[in-house]
């Protein structure tokens, strides 16, 4: 079928252009509706940092308001000064390739229309990490006589990924490592994690921030690192997850250290401490869950394969936890922005991780 999809946007405080203008729709969708699954960690109003949070609805409607406010500082798309200072989401529509959006400062109304009227899925998954502000999902609007219908199952298969940047795909949508990092090429839709999750029919979460590790950040710093804010729906602030929701990992995947090998190699007591109490916390409500520890793309060996020994100990002394190595298989081809692996590296390393996780079944 071939479907016109338009995404229209306009401040909803301020009066817009009727050519730019998404139209106000009537019916109102409050964000806790219980036909809308939620995607990720949000508050209990409905904010939200972490790559992929987003939502699915299915509906029967002919257009779709997405209401969001995005609290990052906004600029004009495209200039290379400002344009470092948005969100960007994907919206999906079925199976269809997603459209990418910047969202623009403060609340606003986007316009998803072009549907057939018969029943559609519409999926959001934010693209950018926790770099880049939160995001406030303020609800949806229908036409007259459309309806949410019942949301997608639930899989059994739960993903929580716990990482840095590779895991949030910083630059992996750049042409090369001369290309600058821009949050319009960073697409967490395409790591690995998601790649893989899509594969196993899972539902995925991921907690991950550029430049953070386990035991230390690339500066060295020791606070508010990811064992510290993973649960946190909202990392800058401490700000829990919204009250009543109970998501349980079936498989975890830690994919940490590039960042505490930055400077050298972390002392081995202190780092596999770091990395035990994660595994321990990990446990605390997720006794089942099986825990895959990477050694990833830019822990660059020999120099930093003490890193990988650390990590095999951890495993030897834990059930059910696992070690892997996932790996550039292409060079300089396989590079993005600042020697982070690209989306065809991501889409290698999925494969990688699925074998992986395949072999302990």
């Amino acid at each position: 079928m071939n479907r016109r999809l338009s995404f229209l946007a306009c401040a909803l405080l301020v009066t817009c252009s009727l050519r730019l203008a998404a139209d106000e729709l009537p019916q109102k969708i409050a964000p806790d509706n219980d036909s809308i699954a939620l995607q990720g960690a949000w508050t209990d109003d409905f904010k939200g940092s972490w790559t992929g949070i987003g939502f699915k609805v299915r509906t029967d409607a002919d257009a779709m308001n997405i209401l969001m406010q995005d609290y990052a500082p906004g600029g004009l798309h495209g200039d290379a000064e400002d344009d470092y200072r948005n969100n960007y989401l994907n919206i999906r529509i079925d199976d269809e390739v997603p459209t990418a959006i910047a969202l623009q400062k403060g609340q606003t109304r986007y316009a998803v229309s072009g549907f057939d009227g018969k029943p559609h899925t519409v999926t959001v998954f934010r693209r950018t990490e926790p770099l880049f502000k939160p995001i406030q999902f303020l609800g949806l609007e229908l036409p007259v006589g459309a309806q949410l219908l019942p949301p997608p199952p639930m899989s059994d298969v739960r993903l929580q990924v716990i990482g840095d940047s590779i895991s949030c795909g910083y630059g992996n949508e750049t042409d090369g490592i001369k290309a600058p990092f821009r949050p319009a090429t960073e697409n967490g839709e395409l790591t690995y994690w998601a790649i893989a999750g899509r594969e196993l029919g899972a539902d995925v979460r991921c907690a991950a921030w550029s430049g953070k590790g386990v035991l230390r950040d690339r500066n060295n710093n020791l606070h508010g690192q990811l064992p510290e804010i993973w649960r946190q729906a909202l990392p800058e602030t401490g700000e829990p997850e919204r009250a009543g929701t109970a998501w349980v990992p079936t498989i975890v995947v830690i994919n940490l250290g590039t960042n505490d090998s930055a400077k050298g190699i972390p002392p081995k007591d202190d780092y596999i401490a770091a990395y035990q109490a994660l595994i321990d916390d990990i446990r605390s409500t997720a006794p089942e869950a099986k825990i895959f520890c990477v050694f990833g793309p830019m822990i660059y060996t020999p120099k930093h394969s003490e890193i990988l020994a650390y990590l095999n100990e951890i495993a030897a002394n834990n059930q059910q936890v696992y070690v892997v190595k996932l790996t550039n298989e292409f060079g300089m081809q396989g590079v993005g922005a600042h020697w982070h692996p690209n989306v065809k590296s991501n889409q290698a390393m999925a494969k990688q991780l699925l074998t992986a996780i395949e072999a302990t079944q």
